[in-house]
């Protein structure tokens, strides 16, 4: 007994709306599942078109054969699953920069960054740390007795002013993410006496390098320069990662303790004697 035709077409047609159905559904992730599927749909529709006879081995069905396929080709080429490119790894950077008492203890063997207010030295270059190396077996401090010793206030205003220049600025730089990261830059601003705005800001940037995953960067602010100095801390530092042409710009975090922690206040001043 043989197969009745409308049997045949409607498996011919099942397979090929079986196979576009499941194009348009999660088996398009997968490259060769789209491949298989286009086949088995066009050829589900031709075995139905070949029992209906709209085509025949003649030169008349050739672009009904080609429009069938190239039908297929489109919706393979629709849902053809695009190469992903992976998001780039997050970076957390947390900046926490508190009042420190002058001078600063640095043990043996070690180094200690600053970044010294001066105003001149700052206009003709406005970015680095300054080292302070204690190459000795013994702790010692910064600035030194000696240095103290030296700028030893005589009147009244200048002991006031002597009081204050002992307090300075540790900032303790943070990476809380899992990607070793180098050449942080934080674009700073400052301002010297009592000259406000954007126009008299000094713009200062200190790179720290390198801020490993999970470590921290501790640099110091000191005031040298006999004037009060005020400072801000920027939103979005900038960074750099290993295998990565462009730097980077993230935001920087800061303790949420008030709503003016960002500012830096400080009324540093010393005195050359």
């Amino acid at each position: 007994m043989a197969f009745p035709k409308t049997y045949r077409t409607n498996a011919g047609w099942a397979l090929s709306i079986g196979a576009i159905l499941a194009l348009f559904s999660n088996l398009r992730n997968e490259q060769r599942a789209v491949i298989s599927l286009a086949i088995i749909g066009a050829l589900g529709f031709l075995w139905s078109a070949w029992e209906h006879e709209w085509i025949r081995w003649n030169r008349k069905s050739i672009l009904k054969v080609t429009a069938i396929l190239g039908f297929f080709f489109l919706i393979a080429w629709f849902v053809w699953p695009l190469k992903l490119v992976p998001a780039p790894p997050a970076v957390a950077i947390f900046a926490d920069c508190t009042y420190t008492d002058l001078p600063v203890s640095i043990p043996p063997r070690s180094t200690i960054h600053l970044v010294s207010l001066n105003r001149k030295f700052m206009l003709s270059r406005d970015w680095g740390l300054y080292d302070f190396t204690n190459s000795t077996d013994t702790q010692a401090k910064w600035p030194s007795k000696q240095q103290i010793r030296l700028n030893k206030p005589k009147t009244k205003k200048e002991i006031f002013f002597f009081n204050a220049s002992q307090i300075g600025y540790k900032c303790d730089i943070s990476n809380h993410s899992q990607l070793n990261v180098f050449d942080v830059a934080i674009p700073m601003r400052f301002w010297f006496g009592n000259k406000g705005g954007e126009e008299n800001a000094i713009k200062y940037t200190p790179i720290l390098s390198p801020l490993d995953a999970g470590s921290h960067f501790v640099f110091y602010i000191v005031n040298d320069c006999p004037l009060n100095v005020a400072g801000v801390l920027p939103d979005t530092v900038t960074i750099a990662v290993a295998g990565e042409a462009a730097r980077r710009s993230v935001r920087l975090n800061l303790p949420h303790r008030s709503p003016t922690s960002q500012q830096l206040r400080s009324y540093l001043l010393l005195f050359n004697g």
